[in-house]
């Protein structure tokens, strides 16, 4: 088993000094195991990943390989995004730069933990998303990718909030709430 160790800039994020991540046949974060939800990632080698909103006060950049990806079909996740489920990719946080001014709205999660969504002061795009228990993390929106074509979703979660008329992907893994508990 490696480990990773990941620094964090507690000014930026306001996260916990340091973190471990245990890679094996599958990856742990917060007793959440997700299980060959990766494989995608390896195609991102050296890409770096820019994007920002839609005034373009707000931008950022990520040389760092993305974690995972994901359609999310929970109800505050359609609520934020106006729409059927939100395309999110999640990057180590230490791995994400952003220029320009973020504000956070804090909610709860189904896990009973904060979610802290970031959008831009001016416009008012949603780029970010932190979450509490997996605190090594910080999301971005797909959708503010420069080249959304990028982004490459290897599950579903919160499907059992999906709305009737959006179409699931059957060949992508789909949980009926959050990813399962290891």
């Amino acid at each position: 088993m490696s480990k990773l160790k990941w620094s964090h800039t507690n000014a930026k994020f306001g996260v916990g000094c340091c973190g471990q991540l245990r890679v094996t046949g599958s990856m742990f974060f917060s007793g959440h195991s997700l299980d060959a939800m990766v494989e995608s990632s390896a195609i991102f080698k050296g890409v770096e990943m820019n994007g920002g909103c839609l005034c373009g006060a707000v931008r950022y950049k990520s040389d760092a390989e993305p974690v995972y990806q994901l359609y999310c079909h929970c109800r505050d996740c359609q609520r934020v995004s106006g729409s059927a489920s939100a395309p999110i990719i999640f990057f180590p946080s230490q791995g994400l730069s952003i220029e320009g001014e973020v504000t956070y709205y804090e909610s709860k999660g189904s896990s009973g933990k904060s979610i802290y969504r970031g959008f831009c002061a001016k416009c008012g795009s949603h780029l970010f998303g932190r979450l509490e228990r997996l605190p090594d993390l910080l999301s971005i929106r797909a959708g503010t990718l420069d080249d959304p074509a990028a982004f490459q979703p290897q599950l579903h979660i919160h499907a059992s909030q999906a709305a009737p008329w959006e179409y699931i992907d059957p060949s992508l893994r789909s949980f009926p709430h959050d990813v399962p508990q290891r």
